[in-house]
């Protein structure tokens, strides 16, 4: 077997579980191999060894659940003393593992020893799970990662947990925020090489000044910090030194960038906009607010949801120009053309199809009120006059969100709603049946909305948000 073939076929193990072949311990090739809980993040497993001859590659394999064997990433035999984290481990599991050295078609490995992950964290809550059809997951989709409270906002006393969960629904990784600091919109990086999230003083009724946005590994290293004046609701990135964010200054949104090291700047004003369109009174001028924000790249153009006036607007990045705004008034599409209600989470697909999350309200109604239902609308969009035509819809009458929901569709056709203040997340097929199937603490219930949970996205390689190796 080549280097180059033994390479591949170690690459495509490390993605996936594999079955444990039979290997003699090692003879003084391996020795030393210990295992210890990180001191940050007890599901997160370091492994050392004295390797005392250089081979090709070195890698720990390591069980979760019996009968199924994994691997982290090989890193080259290095003469020495390798580290590696092992990630996507659950808390309070018993964890086998062993270290490998591989030489040509040889290999060799320590000893078979095993650990226990710590205690799940306090106040996480517990979770419930439908496996549903795995069949029909979006492959590869092996973890969620997203953000849920211990208990409603509005309670007060409330903090929001930064955490990642397997397809079974056991933590495997988890990070307590502030009191009040309502983490909603947290995400991968698009380098996938770290999490994103926001820490947002504005629900505090504090000084929003402080707002950031941090860029941060698994391991706890934080790369970067962005001040992010105002900020309340969404951003999204640019680069890996680059973000966009709305921020909120004397009751208008705005939306701002930041890069690197400099002060946020702004490059568009809602309320200034609705007067220079005539949608908006000078003399009587209200208040404008943006719910979410996304950039869609192959247009730079950033698209802005507009809660205070049900409208979704797109914005040129360069020049700041307002591309295109829809609004119930013009017409949704649908048989009977009922308004939005606090839509949320705005985006352009690849196609350039425009979807989103809306609650359904049969009449007119404030913040906060109760909805008849939830969907998720795909709209074929008409970018010179904002008209919008229905192509696809994915209407609930059972799990209802009133506020914080939203809709991300999977590579392979899927879609991933989190329900918001309702404290659930379902995978739907093509076809709107559903998948697979997430809550917190119990079923979502309308009378009881404890545990809030922010964006869901999957994350299919979690050991290249880790330093996952290192070598002398």
């Amino acid at each position: 077997m080549s280097l180059r073939t033994l390479g591949v076929l170690l690459a495509l193990g490390a993605l996936g579980a594999c079955d444990a072949p039979d290997k003699d311990p090692a003879e003084g090739l391996i020795r030393g191999a210990r295992a210890q809980l990180h001191p940050d993040q007890g599901s997160i497993v370091v492994v050392e060894w004295a390797q005392q001859e250089p081979t090709e590659w070195s890698w720990v394999e390591y069980s979760v659940d019996p009968e199924e064997w994994r691997q982290t990433p090989p890193i080259a035999g290095t003469e020495g003393e390798p580290r590696q984290l092992i990630v996507g481990l659950p808390y309070q599991g018993e964890i086998s593992w062993r270290v490998v050295a591989a030489q040509g078609d040889e290999t060799t490995s320590s000893e078979t020893s095993s650990i226990q992950t710590a205690d799940l964290p306090r106040r996480l809550p517990p979770t419930q799970v439908d496996l549903g059809d795995p069949a029909a997951w979006q492959p590869g989709a092996d973890f969620l990662f997203t953000s849920v409270s211990h208990r409603s906002p509005f309670k007060g006393d409330s903090r929001f947990w930064l955490v990642i969960l397997d397809r079974k629904g056991r933590y495997v990784w988890a990070q307590e925020g502030q009191d009040d600091v309502w983490t909603l919109f947290a995400r991968p990086s698009k380098d996938g090489r770290a999490i994103l999230w926001d820490q947002p003083y504005f629900w505090a009724l504090s000084d929003n000044e402080l707002s950031q946005v941090h860029r941060q590994r698994l391991d706890g290293t934080v790369e970067r910090s962005w001040s992010t004046p105002g900020l309340h609701h969404s951003f999204d990135e640019i680069d890996a030194e680059t973000i966009l964010f709305s921020g909120v200054e004397s009751g208008t949104d705005r939306v701002l960038i930041a890069e690197g090291e400099e002060p946020a700047r702004v490059i568009w004003d809602c309320q200034t906009w609705l007067v220079a369109e005539d949608l908006q009174d000078p003399e009587n001028s209200h208040s404008c607010g943006a719910n979410a924000l996304s950039w869609h790249e192959a247009t730079d153009q950033i698209v802005l949801s507009l809660f205070s006036s049900e409208a979704v607007l797109s914005i040129d990045r360069q020049s700041a120009e307002v591309l295109w705004f829809a609004e119930p008034a013009r017409g949704l599409g649908l048989p009977v053309d009922p308004p939005w209600a606090w839509q949320h989470d705005a985006h352009l697909l690849d196609e350039g199809s425009l979807l989103l999350f809306s609650g359904i309200r049969d009449e007119g109604g404030g913040i906060g009120d109760d909805l008849s239902g939830s969907a998720v609308y795909q709209y074929r969009l008409d970018p010179e006059d904002g008209g919008l035509e229905l192509e696809w819809s994915l209407p609930s009458d059972e799990w209802v969100s009133n506020l914080k929901g939203g809709a991300s569709r999977l590579a392979n056709g899927n879609t991933l709603v989190n329900y918001g203040d309702l404290g659930g997340v379902r995978e739907f097929d093509a076809q709107g049946g559903i998948v697979w199937e997430l809550t917190f603490d119990t079923a979502p219930d309308a009378e009881r909305r404890e545990h809030w949970v922010g964006r869901t996205t999957f994350i299919e390689d979690l050991y290249a948000m880790t330093e996952a190796a290192s070598t002398p």
